[in-house]
């Protein structure tokens, strides 16, 4: 009973630790992450969007179909806009309305940087 008390418990924290942004510790030393590129070339709807929900840097839902086929995945996030990091909810939205207007007026696609569990 005890290692499973203890492996519940370990669990939890662990994925608390992730939630949270905190180093995790214990014998797994980490998660695996990678990052990957991915590249948006169009905008969905009449609102011209991305057609994602994003909180906290963080793509939580899909809110137009054709969102789910540029690769991106929930739970993703995302780190990087255009040719910078970013580091809040607020930098992040700041950077995809320049790359937006960009991509509406020029034609510049959006290049994002994206963090992935996995």
């Amino acid at each position: 009973v005890g290692d499973a008390v203890g492996g519940i418990a370990d669990g939890v924290h662990g994925i608390l630790s992730w939630a949270t942004g905190e180093t995790p510790t214990g014998p797994q030393g980490g998660y695996a992450t990678h990052k990957l590129a991915i590249v948006v070339a169009e905008l969905f709807g009449e609102e011209r969007s991305l057609g994602l929900l994003l909180e906290e840097r963080i793509v939580k839902k899909f809110t137009k179909p054709e969102a789910e086929k540029l690769g991106f995945r929930l739970g993703d996030c995302i780190v990087g806009v255009g040719a910078g990091l970013v580091r809040s909810q607020e930098d992040m939205l700041a950077a995809i309305g320049t790359a937006k207007e960009a991509l509406k007026s020029g034609g510049t696609p959006i290049r994002f940087l994206v963090e992935r569990l996995g």
